[in-house]
């Protein structure tokens, strides 16, 4: 997903708070450096700002020098290095796909273990890094294990804040560009390279982090969804916001579907995303995984589809905590209980599949 600038400022900053590392992704002059150095402003952390393509190799990881007392040899940082560890910081790496290998190694070393030897990251500090992509620029690509550590904003040139910029600051001359203005972004930015984030269980973990601190603050569907977006590809971020109705999953939890027709009449479509929680939730006592048990047995009676409930009855078991509560269910049903009967029949099948 491409973003303009506003939003991009917007997302950044709620990334900052979370302290998911970020990508921000763009061509020259679409204002990644700008919209950095406003924000540390405003959020009122210290920004150092590194251009990787113009540093030396140790202006970032350091100069070994000679340790009398340990007899090995420590690395030496540049004073505006060093005086980031000791606040809350932008770490701000630029141009970091045009950068040397070691200089490269040293930001990974921060993402990996957010140190440089005995230098440790400020626990608030946020790395950033940027970089130029597409046709024209000398860089090279990017690591995966980059993209793994990253929340990936791609920045569009944004009309709307040129023209802001326009207005405010060439207002005399305004009437030449404006009129044209639209045209004009078109045949600037022809470049449609976009860089989508990597599917690993480490970009799950961020999308986890992101809905937690969502959920918390209260954003809108839609505001979340573009959170989700820089750390996750467009369709697993569909499949994560796809509508779930929790207000029904409560109910066949604590058993008060029983008395609620207006469950049973609910979609095929509804279900399906509902069932599929359920069947991976970690259960916290008896009562939730009869009730579970109890409506699915129920639908899947009423839909002709009782094989379906076997399925969900062994994924059920493949999370360990629920094993035992299974077990215990089991035991408290009476032989009469149709669910039992129907437990009988799935214990008998897996035991057959395992010999």
């Amino acid at each position: 997903m491409k973003v303009g600038y506003l939003d991009a400022k917007k997302i950044v900053k709620e990334l900052a708070e979370i302290r998911i590392p970020i990508l921000l992704v763009g061509p020259s002059g679409v204002g990644k450096t700008t919209l950095i150095h406003e924000l540390a402003t405003e959020l009122s952390f210290e920004c150092l700002d590194l251009r990787l393509a113009r540093e030396l190799p140790e202006h970032l990881g350091g100069i070994p020098v000679p340790d009398e007392k340990s007899k090995t040899f420590k690395k030496y940082l540049y004073e505006r290095i060093k005086k980031v560890f000791d606040s809350k910081t932008f770490l701000f790496f630029d141009e970091f796909n045009r950068s040397h290998v070691w200089q490269r190694n040293s930001v990974m070393s921060l993402f990996y273990e957010r140190r440089l030897d005995e230098y440790v990251l400020h626990e608030d500090s946020i790395l950033i890094l940027a970089i130029n992509h597409g046709e024209g620029y000398q860089v090279e690509d990017l690591d995966i294990a980059i993209l793994a550590r990253c929340a990936v904003i791609n920045i569009e040139p944004d009309v709307v804040s040129f023209v802001q910029f326009v207005n405010e600051k060439y207002d005399d001359v305004s009437y030449y560009i404006l009129p044209k203005i639209e045209e004009i972004f078109e045949r600037i930015y022809k470049d449609d390279i976009e860089i989508l984030p990597a599917r690993t269980t480490r970009n799950l973990e961020f999308a986890l982090m992101i809905l937690r601190h969502c959920k918390k603050k209260q954003h809108s569907y839609e505001f979340t969804k573009k959170l989700l977006l820089t750390v996750v590809p467009p369709d697993i971020a569909e499949l994560i916001m796809l509508n779930v109705n929790y207000e029904v999953i409560q109910k066949i939890l604590t058993g008060e579907w029983k008395n609620d027709e207006n469950i049973r009449k609910i979609t095929d479509e509804e279900i399906v995303p509902i069932i599929s929680y359920l069947r991976f939730r970690k259960y916290r006592n008896e009562t939730e995984m009869l009730n579970t048990l109890e409506f699915l047995y129920e639908y899947y009676e009423r839909k002709n589809l009782k094989d379906s409930l076997i399925v969900f009855v062994k994924i059920m078991n493949s999370v360990i905590d629920n094993k035992k509560l299974f077990l215990s269910v089991y035991r408290m049903l009476s032989d009469s209980h149709p669910i039992k009967k129907f437990i009988n029949d799935v214990i008998l099948e897996i035991s057959k599949e395992e010999g």
